[in-house]
């Protein structure tokens, strides 16, 4: 990864995280904005190597903050939790991408988009 490539990765984080993650405002409050920003770097920092993604402001900062985060299962349990959180809140928002296709109305899509979500975190967690 050459530093132009560094750069851009770090740029997409930042832009997902912030701009993107803003968009949560509209269903939820600050605090829970902030935890699924931070659940999202969490992710990324797994899934990419660390050696690409240290040196990025974001991680940094995620790095930085103290947490008191326990982990209350195995790595392997953690994995299949999140494989099968994945494979519920998927089948729940393929949906709604299916259903607001025909819907023209900006608040009501918003407010679909937000009972989704709700769906997602009653039925998926």
């Amino acid at each position: 990864l050459d530093i132009a490539e560094h750069n851009g990765l770090c740029s997409l984080f930042e832009h997902l995280i912030n701009d993107c993650g803003d968009v949560w405002k509209m269903c939820h409050v600050a605090y829970e904005v902030t935890g699924m920003k931070e659940m999202q770097i969490e992710s990324f920092y797994k899934h990419y190597d660390a050696f690409y993604i240290d040196n990025c402001d974001i991680i940094k900062k995620y790095k930085a903050k103290p947490f008191a985060k326990i982990e209350k299962c195995s790595e392997q349990d953690g994995i299949i939790s999140q494989n099968l959180f994945r494979k519920c809140s998927h089948e729940i928002s393929s949906n709604v991408y299916q259903d607001i296709q025909d819907m023209n109305d900006e608040r009501s899509i918003l407010q679909y988009l937000c009972a989704a979500l709700v769906k997602i975190g009653d039925s998926c967690s």
